[in-house]
């Protein structure tokens, strides 16, 4: 009885902590404030500009996004304002479409191609 008292508070803040209860965004400064709580239930306030954000390349269950390196859960449907989810994660930058295909190659082929194009033979 006692472990588990102990272990589930702390595993559900496990999973709790990157949820980002209120967003706030400073138009002077072109900043956003975001509001998590630490396992006390104290208020913890993560500052971040648009150039501090890191969306994942693979989506986690729990993250939406890294701010300064710390990973954050946001709802997208919360957002009274959808542009600045659409900010937040890049969705207003251009998309890059163009296709590598050096990725169609073998690893030996890649490296041979390389090399004929650092000898200028290319």
């Amino acid at each position: 009885l006692g472990f588990f008292t102990f272990v589930t508070p702390l595993l559900i803040h496990s999973f709790s902590k990157k949820y980002v209860t209120k967003l706030y965004y400073n138009q002077v400064e072109d900043k956003y404030t975001a509001v998590v709580y630490n396992i006390f239930v104290k208020p913890k306030k993560i500052e971040f500009t648009l150039k501090d954000v890191e969306v994942p390349d693979t989506p986690s269950p729990f993250c939406t996004f890294k701010a300064n390196s710390v990973p954050l859960f946001v709802e997208g449907s919360q957002f009274t304002d959808i542009k600045h989810y659409g900010k937040i994660m890049g969705y207003d930058k251009p998309l890059d479409l163009m296709w590598d295909h050096e990725l169609d190659m073998s690893k030996s082929e890649a490296d041979e191609y390389r090399r004929k194009k650092q000898n200028g033979l290319n």
